[in-house]
């Protein structure tokens, strides 16, 4: 009975102990995650302001004509080619006979029209601050259809030539600086190469500048539809970048909760949201810094981390 007794008291106590060891790592845990919040390392990043841009484009060019009616028989099928002066771009099919057509050029020959042939040029496009019109595509003609009846088989965009383009865009430091200097810097794709576009006439409004520039390509591509998507750099920089959640607006300041040893407290900041679901940070912040991850439920004041 004693050993039976001995036993049951060994029973009990590690019991307890195990009950007893238990409770305070669960008071210690459960502490520690209320004291202490998730933090983040702000972080230096490089960043490049795109601004998405619709620019209408110009060029000159020429109406091709057929001699006679009759059904046309495209070279090159119904898309546009590179011709040089003399080179045959169809043949007039009439009562069994063929008629060749010729190219009066050097350029691109399109076998179609947009109905703004003679009348889209800077004069009609520049003057005054509405909107860029929006061109129509390019309707392209079947091969072996009927010809007009104003002999009309398409257009010759002579090269070389300069790709022309108006647009609208928001005035940066950055952007104006570079006016001054004659030129902007574009992409056609955020992650694609420079190019560089001469200013030809730049007229400033407010916080838009309207621009006319050269571009310095002319690919075939764009003969579809008088216009073009680029993205224009609005300016570089270095920054500080956290996540968005971290900044928050207090008493009307926008800013961000900062740990410094065991202390927390707020910190006003100067900068703008960028992609990705992030905050850049131009001032007030500086990189390795910690920052709270949630600036809505954090506090000022002292926290326990251990």
């Amino acid at each position: 009975m004693k050993s039976k007794r001995l036993h049951v008291a060994y029973i009990s106590f590690v019991t307890f102990i195990v009950v007893a060891v238990v409770s305070v790592y669960m008071a210690w845990w459960w502490h520690t995650s209320g004291s202490i919040p998730e933090l983040v390392n702000a972080r230096t990043v490089f960043y490049r302001d795109d601004i998405p841009i619709r620019a209408v484009l110009i060029w000159r060019e020429e109406l091709v004509h057929s001699r006679v009616r009759g059904s046309i028989q495209y070279r090159y099928g119904s898309s546009p080619a590179v011709v040089g002066k003399g080179d045959l771009v169809g043949t007039v099919l009439r009562g069994g006979k063929s008629f060749p057509i010729y190219s009066p050029g050097k350029g691109y020959f399109v076998p179609g029209l947009d109905g703004l042939e003679g009348e889209w040029r800077y004069s009609f496009i520049w003057p005054g601050s509405a909107s860029l019109p929006d061109p129509p595509g390019t309707l392209f003609f079947q091969d072996l259809s009927e010809i007009r009846r104003d002999k009309v088989i398409g257009k010759l965009i002579p090269q070389p030539q300069n790709l022309r383009c108006v647009f609208y865009c928001p005035l940066t430091d950055s952007l104006s600086s570079d006016i001054g200097g004659g030129s902007v810097e574009f992409r056609l794709d955020p992650l694609g190469v420079p190019y560089r576009g001469e200013v030809r006439v730049a007229q400033r409004m407010g916080h838009t500048v309207k621009l006319y520039v050269n571009l310095p390509f002319f690919p075939a591509d764009v003969l579809t539809r008088r216009e073009l998507r680029i993205f224009v750099n609005g300016g570089e920089g270095r920054g500080v970048a956290v996540p968005d959640s971290a900044v928050v607006i207090r008493q009307g300041v926008r800013g961000v909760f900062v740990l410094d040893g065991n202390n927390v407290s707020f910190r006003g900041v100067e900068g703008f949201p960028v992609d990705g679901g992030r905050f850049m940070v131009e001032a007030g912040l500086n990189p390795g810094s910690l920052v709270l991850l949630n600036g809505m439920t954090a506090q000022e004041g002292r926290i326990k981390l251990w």
